[in-house]
């Protein structure tokens, strides 16, 4: 357990996202540790998009949206299919167990919200506003949008979009044609 709290440590800790290949660079060490990811809309926001990063064998998660907000979880059960993909239909709020934050900042582990019906009632009715608020900005890093190169990462993504891949088709074949 102590190695996936130090890998989720140093994830958190990465101030650029797919622009250079150094142990700084979260899509760096992402792809160095032969995790896999796809691209999703937001809960919240079918307009906004984040990539989902899963481990093959350890059920460790780091997700990115696009405007800089990085979350490292630990899972339930891991969601790659056999063939090691994931679809869209694999990922499950509900399988996030736990959010780490950065041991130097509080060393906490914290609870998903949606997780069991004794720690949802403890953190609507119980924890105060204050608090929560904390939690949740332990458990999230930011990056400045500045500092990523999100759109650049969906390369490397095991599942394109169909609209990625359609253009991509489409401009195979017009090639294709004018040769």
């Amino acid at each position: 357990m102590q190695r996936l709290f130090t890998l989720g440590a140093k994830f958190l800790q990465c101030t650029t996202y797919g622009l250079m290949p150094y142990y700084f660079d979260l899509g760096y060490l992402l792809k160095r540790k032969k995790f896999v990811g796809i691209k999703m809309p937001l809960l919240k926001s079918d307009s906004e998009f984040q990539h989902i990063w899963i481990h093959p064998y350890w059920p460790l998660q780091v997700r990115i949206t696009q405007n800089g907000k990085v979350t490292v979880g630990l899972l339930k059960e891991n969601p790659l299919t056999s063939d090691k993909k994931l679809t869209q239909n694999s990922i499950k709020v509900e399988n996030e167990l736990l959010k780490i934050s950065l041991p130097s900042l509080s060393g906490h582990l914290i609870p998903a919200r949606h997780i069991g019906e004794q720690y949802q009632k403890l953190w609507v009715d119980e924890l105060e506003y204050d608090f929560k608020n904390y939690l949740m900005g332990e458990a999230h890093v930011h990056l400045d949008t500045r500092d990523m190169n999100f759109v650049g990462m969906e390369a490397v993504l095991c599942q394109k979009t169909p609209e990625t891949t359609l253009t991509k088709k489409t401009q195979t074949q017009k090639a294709k044609k004018k040769k």
